[in-house]
């Protein structure tokens, strides 16, 4: 289960020429095509057997008369209409768990992780944006959760969605890429370099500037690779390969607890014997690792890991 490579596999029409049709608004609140998403605490509501998202219809919603916060318009999907909505307070209900958005993505329907991730992250921008930044006053939302406005009539200070922009790099030299490790991850996780852009850098510039700060590589050949939203809180991901000049490896121990060299034989003996974690795979860190291992290959990373999950499970 991956968050989509380039939105490929679920078009979301956002509606935004709707944004201020409060007649429509109105209407399609009301109507038999509108669902709704709930999140409480920043947590996703699941089912417990379906393993599937809670979404709720409009007769689920007079149920919650006076607990929902505030309402978000995300996009119409095929013939549904779906918003966010925020829960005051947990519902009651032994079918359902409370998740974080970074377990959800692992649980659920692939069709549904774009949706819940973009839910995700404009409720994290609201709950960020309580405040007006220039004077300080409180705030509301206007357009369905996709403007805010401050309330100072003095100010009126407009804020819009925003998104970080990070790069990711799979890196090698010769037949052997590089797997970096941050002390704060899972014990024995491995993944790829990655940081944030820069002002006024380019994505190039911050592939070769990140690279240089934690493993002091310099890089040819970089090649972009693809794109991912990461909503962990409110990035994209913009994916690339690269060349090393050489195999001389510094890190800075700031950033990194560990960087190594691995071929696809030394990979598959550490995954073999229980010493590696790959990244999530439903990341696009995967993706990366994952093309170039199977490249000109006989080995397939994803058959691999099925077969030690298998063994495990016996």
């Amino acid at each position: 289960m991956t968050l989509p490579l380039n939105n490929s596999y679920l078009q979301i029409d956002r509606l935004f020429n709707k944004l201020q049709n409060e007649v429509w608004i109105k209407e399609i609140l009301s109507s038999s095509s509108a669902r709704f998403i709930p999140i409480c605490d920043d947590h996703f509501l699941i089912n417990n057997k379906t393993k599937k998202a809670a979404v709720f219809s409009n007769e689920d919603i007079k149920k919650l008369k006076g607990k929902i916060s505030s309402i978000v318009l995300l996009g119409k999907v095929k013939s549904k209409v779906y918003f966010s909505i925020v829960l005051k307070k947990k519902p009651i209900d032994s079918n359902h768990s409370l998740l974080s958005l970074r377990k959800v993505i692992g649980l659920i329907p692939e069709q549904e992780s774009l949706l819940l991730a973009y839910a995700g992250a404009l409720n994290i921008w609201i709950n960020n944006n309580r405040f007006c930044g220039k004077c300080g006053s409180k705030t509301k939302l206007k357009e369905l959760g996709h403007r805010i406005i401050c309330t100072n009539n003095n100010c009126l200070y407009e804020q819009f969605p925003r998104i970080d922009p990070a790069i990711i790099c799979l890196i090698t030299y010769k037949n052997k890429c590089l797997l970096v490790r941050q002390s704060s991850w899972p014990d024995k996780r491995y993944a790829l370099v990655a940081g944030f852009v820069e002002p006024a850098e380019s994505l190039e510039d911050a592939v070769k500037r990140e690279v240089k700060e934690e493993t002091g590589l310099e890089l040819k050949k970089i090649t972009y690779f693809g794109s991912q939203p990461w909503p962990f809180p409110s990035s994209i991901m913009l994916a690339f390969t690269a060349e090393a000049e050489n195999d001389k490896i510094e890190i800075d121990n700031n950033e990194l607890s560990d960087a190594k060299w691995m071929s696809r034989k030394e990979i598959m003996a550490e995954l073999n014997s229980n010493k590696l974690l790959p990244p999530t795979n439903y990341s696009v860190a995967f993706k990366l690792l994952e093309d170039w291992f199977n490249k000109n290959s006989r080995y397939n990373l994803k058959e691999i890991l099925e077969l030690l999950r298998k063994e495990k499970g016996k």
